[in-house]
C-alpha cells in the first residue's frame, strides 16, 4: 500500500465515526486521514472538490441504506472504491452489496485495526487492477499499442495480482486456468505450472452439490458476481473454507471472456464460530449437552413423539453425597469425579437418546423410542449400576450414587420444561426415599412440590411480618450445674401454619438464600438479648448462635458482626459462633484466615455437631477454636452402644489435648450425664437441663439459681 490515503466515512452515528477514526489512527503501515459526513449529499459534494481512495457507508442511513448509497454515488460517477459497513450480519445483504458493486462488506462487531488495513489494501488493489484492465482495453483500442506496451502492462498487472494477500485465479470461460497469483500458489500447495491449463474442478473438495455448482455458472455467465463460502481442497489433500468472489470479465463488446476470482481464506475464523457454537452448548468439563442444548433436543424429541405418537422418559439424576467430597477434597477431585461420572453415564444411554449436564452435580437423560414406562426404569437401573462401582481420583477411593426421578411423555407432561420439572421432582422423592433410587414421578409429588412452593411464599412473608421468635437452651459447666451460656434457636410461629419444625424451613431457608436474613434477626437478638441479662448482673452469660454456610462465607461477614456489637453494646467475648465441620473444612486456609481475625476480635468459636462430619486433624489443630460440640446422635445411645461411647471417649481426649472445652449437646438421662461427668465433658446441654426457653425463662433459672447459691 502506499503510505497516504484520504478516505470518507458516511455514518450519521458519531460514536460510530469515532471507533472507526480510532482503528484507522492505530493503523501503523500507512497514513490514513478520514473525513465524515452524516450523508452521502454531503460526501458528494466534497467529491468535487477532492477525490478519496475510498468510501466507507454505514449500511443504515436513516431511510437509505448502504446499497441505495453505493448505487447514487456509482450514478454520478464517482470512481472510487466503497466498503460498507454494518451492525448485522446477514449473508443475503452481504452478497447483494457485492453484486451492486461494494469492494467489502464488513460487521462492525468484527472491526479493528488490521482488518481495516487488510480490507482497504485489498478494495485498493482490486480497484486498480479493474482500472488497470479497464485501461489496458482502452489503450488496446485507442492507441494500439506495441507488443512491448502490452508486456510491460501485463507484467504490471502480474505484479498487482501477486501482491494480493488473498488468492487470485483468472480463467477462461470453460473454467481453464490462465493465471493464478502468489497467494494461491502459497495456499492451495500448487504451483502456477501445475494449473495452467487444468480446470478449476481440480480444487473441487466434493462437499457440495450439483445445484451449488449451477447457481455458481449461471450466475457468473449471465454477466452477474457471484459471492458465496466454498470449501476447497489443497494439493496436500487438506480442505480450507474460502469466501469467494467471481466477477465476469468482458470486452469491448460486451462479451464475456475470462472470469476473475478472488478467495479470502476463512478456514480459521470458521473454526473459531464452531467452537463458539460448540461452548455455547455444550458443557465445557464433561463435554455433554448443557442445559440450553438439551431443552432444544427434548422440545425435538416431544415433537417426534407427537408425530409418530410415541413415548418418550425423562431422567434426572443427582449425585449423592457429591457436594460433600467436592468441599472436603478440592474442587478439582470434584472435577475429575464428574467427568468420570460423565463418562459411565454416555455408557448407558443408545445413540437416539440424549445425555446432558444440568449444572453443578445433576445430569439429565432422555430415552426416546421407549414402548413403556419400563424401559426408562430400565436406564435407571443401568444408572445406578454404573455409578455403584468405586470411584478412583488421583490414587484415593469414593463411593457415590445417585438419586434420580423418571416422568414420562405425554402421560406426566407435554412440554420440556413440564417433564424437567416433574423428574426433578420425582428426584427429590428419591432422596427422602434413602437416596441411591429411583422414583417415578406421579401427581402425589407435585402436591408436596405445591406445598413447598407455598411454604417458600409463607416464608417471605414471615420474615417481613416478624413472625420469627428466638428461644435459648441453657448450657451448663458439668463441674458445678452453673449455666455458664445459652445457645441461640429459631423458632417461627406462623399464625396459620402454628410452630413450625427448624427442620422444615431451614434447609428451605438455606436453599433459597432467606437464611441471610433469617440469621440478621436472630444475631442481632441473641447479643441484644444478652446484653440485657449482663446490665440485669448476669455478666458471665456466652450466647452461642448457630452459623450458616451463606453468612459465614459472605464478603461482609466481618463488618456485619462488628456492627451488631456495636449496635448492642455486646463485649465480642460473650458471643460464641458455632459452626459445622463441612463449613471449615469448604476451603480450610481461608478459614484460618477469617476464625484468626475473629479470634483477634475476641469472639469465641465452637464446631458444632463434631463427629458427623470430614475434619482433617492437621486443620483441626490450625483452627483457633474454643470449643466442641459432640453432636447428639452420639450422646443419646452413649450408655448402650460401645461405640457411640468410644466416639465421644476419644473426642473428649482429644479436645483435652488441644486445651479444647468440650460440650455434649442432647443430653435426656442422668445416666448420660453421669457418664459424661466420668469422662471429664466439660459442658453440656439438653432436655435434661431445659428445653429451649423464653428469655424471661432463662432470667428466672439464672435468679433462681443466684438464690439457691446465696443461700
Amino acid at each position: 500500500m502506499s503510505n497516504n490515503y484520504l478516505v470518507y466515512a458516511i455514518d450519521d452515528d458519531p460514536g460510530d465515526i469515532e471507533l472507526l477514526r480510532r482503528y484507522l489512527e492505530d493503523i501503523d503501515e500507512c497514513s490514513i486521514d478520514m473525513l465524515a459526513f452524516p450523508n452521502v449529499e454531503e460526501c458528494l459534494e466534497r467529491l468535487v472538490v477532492q477525490q478519496a481512495d475510498l468510501i466507507f457507508t454505514d449500511y443504515l442511513l436513516g431511510t437509505m441504506t448502504g446499497i441505495d448509497c453505493l448505487r447514487t454515488i456509482r450514478n454520478h460517477n464517482v470512481d472510487c472504491p466503497v466498503i460498507i459497513l454494518t451492525g448485522h450480519g446477514d449473508e443475503v445483504i452481504a452478497v447483494q452489496s457485492m453484486r451492486e458493486g461494494a469492494s467489502d462488506y464488513l460487521p462492525k462487531a468484527s472491526l479493528s485495526s488490521q482488518v481495516l488495513l487488510k480490507a482497504i489494501s485489498n478494495a485498493i488493489e482490486k480497484h486498480r487492477l479493474r482500472q488497470v484492465l479497464e485501461q489496458q482495453q482502452r489503450t488496446l483500442e485507442e492507441n494500439n499499442l506495441d507488443l512491448m506496451q502490452k508486456n510491460m502492462e501485463l507484467r504490471m498487472l502480474t505484479s498487482a495480482m501477486n501482491a494480493a494477500s488473498d488468492q487470485i485465479v483468472v480463467t477462461r470461460l470453460d473454467g481453464t486456468i490462465v493465471f493464478v497469483n502468489r497467494a494461491f500458489e502459497q495456499q492451495t500447495g500448487y504451483e502456477m505450472q501445475e494449473v495452467l491449463g487444468k480446470r478449476t474442478n481440480i480444487l473441487n473438495s466434493g462437499t457440495h452439490n450439483k445445484s451449488f455448482y449451477a447457481d455458481m455458472w449461471g450466475t457468473i455467465l449471465s454477466g452477474r458476481t457471484w459471492c458465496s463460502e466454498m470449501t476447497n481442497r489443497r494439493k496436500d489433500g487438506s480442505f480450507s473454507i474460502e469466501d469467494v468472489n467471481i466477477t465476469p470479465v468482458s470486452n469491448n463488446m460486451e462479451v464475456i471472456e475470462h472470469f476473475i476470482a478472488i478467495k479470502r481464506n476463512i478456514t480459521e475464523k470458521k473454526a473459531y464460530e464452531k467452537r463458539l457454537d460448540f461452548l455455547a452448548h455444550h458443557d465445557v468439563l464433561t463435554g455433554l449437552s448443557n442445559r440450553l442444548l438439551f431443552s432444544h433436543e427434548l422440545t425435538q424429541h416431544i415433537k417426534e413423539a407427537a408425530r409418530t405418537n410415541g413415548l418418550i422418559g425423562v431422567l434426572f439424576i443427582d449425585l449423592d453425597r457429591f457436594k460433600l467430597i467436592n468441599d472436603s477434597r478440592g474442587h478439582n477431585t470434584g472435577d475429575l469425579l464428574l467427568q468420570d461420572a460423565a463418562n459411565r453415564l454416555r455408557r448407558c444411554v443408545r445413540q437416539c437418546d440424549t445425555l446432558a449436564r444440568m449444572g453443578g452435580d445433576e445430569f439429565t437423560i432422555v430415552a426416546s423410542k421407549i414402548s413403556n414406562r419400563e424401559e426408562a426404569m430400565a436406564v435407571a437401573r443401568r444408572v445406578l449400576e454404573a455409578l455403584s462401582a468405586p470411584f478412583v481420583i488421583e490414587g484415593q477411593e469414593f463411593s457415590l450414587t445417585a438419586s434420580i426421578g423418571i416422568s414420562t411423555y405425554p402421560e406426566d407432561g407435554e412440554t420440556a420444561e413440564t417433564l424437567v420439572r416433574n423428574a426433578d421432582t420425582a428426584m427429590y422423592k428419591a432422596k427422602e426415599g434413602g437416596r441411591n433410587n429411583f422414583q417415578i414421578y406421579t401427581d402425589a409429588f407435585n402436591h408436596a412440590a405445591v406445598k413447598r412452593v407455598n411454604l417458600e411464599q409463607q416464608l417471605r412473608k414471615a420474615i417481613d411480618k416478624g413472625e420469627f421468635l428466638v428461644r435459648y437452651q441453657p448450657q451448663i459447666q458439668i463441674s458445678t450445674g452453673k449455666i455458664i451460656g445459652t445457645e441461640a434457636l429459631v423458632r417461627w410461629q406462623s399464625p396459620t401454619m402454628g410452630l413450625v419444625s427448624p427442620a422444615d424451613f431451614i434447609p428451605l431457608a438455606e436453599e433459597t438464600g432467606l437464611i441471610m436474613a433469617i440469621g440478621d434477626f436472630v444475631m442481632e437478638t441473641a447479643c441484644r438479648q444478652n446484653k440485657a441479662w449482663h446490665d440485669a448482673g448476669y455478666s458471665d452469660i456466652i450466647v452461642s448462635v448457630n452459623m450458616s454456610a451463606r453468612q459465614f462465607q459472605n464478603d461482609a461477614l466481618l463488618n456485619w458482626l462488628s456492627n451488631i456489637l456495636c449496635n448492642t453494646g455486646l463485649k465480642p467475648c460473650y458471643l460464641d459462633l458455632e459452626l459445622t465441620e463441612s463449613i471449615l473444612m469448604k476451603n480450610p486456609e481461608s478459614m484460618i484466615e477469617i476464625l484468626q481475625i475473629l479470634k483477634g476480635m475476641q469472639i469465641g468459636i465452637s464446631i458444632d455437631d463434631f463427629g458427623t462430619g470430614y475434619s482433617s486433624l492437621s486443620y483441626l489443630k490450625q483452627f483457633p477454636v474454643s470449643a466442641l460440640k459432640i453432636d447428639r446422635s452420639f450422646i443419646s445411645n452413649i450408655t448402650t452402644d460401645p461405640d457411640d461411647a468410644a466416639i465421644a471417649r476419644a473426642v473428649i481426649a482429644m479436645a483435652k489435648s488441644l486445651n479444647l472445652k468440650v460440650i455434649a449437646e442432647g443430653v435426656e438421662t442422668l445416666a448420660q450425664l453421669s457418664f459424661l461427668h466420668e469422662l471429664n465433658c466439660d459442658h453440656l446441654q439438653g432436655y435434661l437441663i431445659s428445653p429451649p426457653v423464653t428469655p424471661e425463662e432463662i432470667e428466672r433459672m439464672l435468679r433462681d439459681e443466684c438464690i439457691t447459691r446465696a443461700a
